[in-house]
């Protein structure tokens, strides 16, 4: 799937975009308190299957990540995740706080979204793998192919992206979390 996106000014210049697109159409994070940032995305998938996402972000001043994977489109924005496949389906996966950026997974097919307070092992079809819950996230960073070390406001802990349970460091290095 490819994607092209573009910032909009205002829910009614982004409602007016979509509807006189021609296109089919949705619209994300309708439900935001606080308006920020306004992003509409044009998805094409390999078989010329177009259609258009709009997306309405909360006004936090984090810019929503989208990321194509095989033929999906992976949109990180608010307190959730949408999975939108070539067809225009799409899984909603939701958090208990703020989008970070997503992170390839282990396994082929996963990818890990990093939020504020936790992170989410996911599938390409939605379904969670594992949770990890912890403070607030000011730091963090890939040990391996399977580890991650993670800064927090409380502290440091390294933790296993097969399970997202915290694990001991095996070597000096992991242990310096250099």
């Amino acid at each position: 799937m490819k994607k092209q996106e573009v910032k909009i000014e205002s829910v009614s210049e982004m409602n007016e975009y979509l509807q006189r697109s021609g296109l089919r159409y949705f619209v994300f994070g309708k439900d935001c308190e606080v308006t920020g940032g306004l992003y509409i995305v044009r998805c094409c998938s390999h078989e010329n299957s177009e259609f258009l996402i709009g997306i309405i972000s909360e006004g936090h001043g984090l810019k929503p990540e989208f990321k194509c994977m095989k033929d999906n489109l992976l949109i990180g924005f608010n307190r959730e995740i949408k999975i939108v496949d070539s067809n225009g389906n799409y899984k909603t996966i939701t958090a208990n706080s703020l989008f970070y950026e997503f992170i390839e997974g282990v396994a082929p097919g996963e990818m890990i979204a990093v939020f504020e307070l936790e992170m989410i092992c996911f599938s390409l079809q939605g379904n969670k793998k594992w949770v990890h819950y912890t403070d607030s996230i000011t730091d963090y960073n890939l040990i391996d192919k399977d580890k991650m070390h993670i800064t927090t406001d409380e502290g440091e802990e390294i933790i296993s992206l097969r399970t997202g349970n915290e694990t001991l460091p095996n070597t000096e290095k992991e242990a310096g979390y250099q």
